[in-house]
Order: C-alpha cells, then sequence, then structure tokens
C-alpha cells in the first residue's frame, strides 16, 4: 500500500470541515443498516465513520473498526472506552488481509481507502470473502479529478477499475450515488443476490 495514509496526520481525520465536504451522517443513513448487523469498516482510521455507525446496528450488531496501522486501532479503542461504546472490535490487518473469517459481514465499507490497495482486484477479492451471501460493499473514494481537497489525481482510482474489480468478485455494478461532491459513492450487491 505505496499510498498509505500517515497516522502523523490522524487529527486530519476529524476536523469538523470534513463534515462540510464528506457528508458522514448523509452517507451512513444511505446505507441501509439495521440493528444486529455485522459492518466492516476497512481502514476505519479513527473510527470516523464507525463511531457513526455503531448505533445503527446497535447493541446486537458489531462494528469491525480493521486497520493495518495499530496507531489508528489504538485511537478508536480509546474512544470507544471514553464513549462506552461496547459494538466495535479491534481489528489488525495486513495491507489486504483483513484477518476476519469468510462470511462475516453483512456490509463492507471502504471509505477512501480503495485507491490505497496496490492491487484492486485483490483488495475487492479480500472483501467479498468476508461478506455474506447477499451483502454488500459500499465504496467512497476520491473522484478521479483534481479537486479541491483530497490527494493527487495519481493517488487517486479510475472508478472503472473498481468496477472491473467488482464484477471479477461477483457483484452486480451499481450507478453512483450522486451525493458528494469530491467523492465516488457506490453500494455495490452480490451478483444473483
Amino acid at each position: 500500500m505505496s499510498k498509505l495514509f500517515n497516522p502523523e496526520r490522524k487529527d486530519r481525520l476529524d476536523r469538523p470541515e470534513r463534515a462540510a465536504w464528506q457528508k458522514p451522517d448523509d452517507v451512513v443513513a444511505t446505507l441501509g443498516l439495521e440493528p444486529g448487523m455485522a459492518v466492516a469498516d476497512i481502514g476505519a482510521g479513527t473510527g470516523y465513520f464507525a463511531f457513526r455507525i455503531a448505533p445503527l446496528v446497535g447493541a446486537s450488531g458489531m462494528v469491525y473498526a480493521v486497520d493495518l496501522q495499530q496507531e489508528m486501532l489504538d485511537t478508536v479503542q480509546e474512544r470507544a472506552e471514553e464513549q462506552g461504546v461496547k459494538s466495535i472490535t479491534f481489528v489488525k490487518s495486513g495491507p489486504v488481509a483483513t484477518t476476519l473469517p469468510d462470511d462475516t459481514v453483512d456490509l463492507v465499507f471502504l471509505s477512501s481507502i480503495t485507491h490505497e490497495y496496490d492491487d484492486i482486484d485483490e483488495g475487492i477479492a479480500e472483501c467479498a470473502r468476508i461478506t455474506k451471501p447477499g451483502g454488500r460493499i459500499a465504496v467512497v473514494d476520491w473522484a478521479y479529478r483534481e479537486t479541491e481537497v483530497g490527494p493527487p489525481l495519481d493517488h487517486r482510482l479510475d472508478p472503472e477499475k473498481l468496477i472491473a474489480a467488482i464484477k471479477k468478485a461477483g457483484f452486480r455494478s451499481s450507478d453512483p450515488i450522486p451525493l458528494l461532491d469530491h467523492h465516488y459513492f457506490y453500494i455495490f450487491s452480490r451478483a444473483g443476490a
């Protein structure tokens, strides 16, 4: 993962102005979450989305905050303890391998992560492996054009490559959800489901 986010800059992930352009509450509301669901937040960072997802899956559900950087997981764990959130499990991953068992989650959520995979096919295949039959993969990542915020264009992922990887992994392509100005947003379902 040559485009890996630097954990020394983790404070940037929780800046209030991020909510204005990433609309995290609207994104999470679009995911169709219900109590009892299991969600893998891949590349959870500081828990920006995990803490918004946890109340929607409730005490009977689980959010797996998956990150390969221990410093990020430590931050999520500290916040969870401070806030008394018990429905988040902290999962140390490899660059691609999540370490979760097959068919674990109802939804895999990837926010600004797919562009970090060195091999998008391998990354999406791992997401498909941990997704239950009938499960979904949601992707929010930087638009494939220059924007006023975000990484340079050569660090972004062309959505056509994402769609190809999704199809290869046995999921249906979908139309982008027109919610965000600086990102594309898709929710993919398993083909045949």
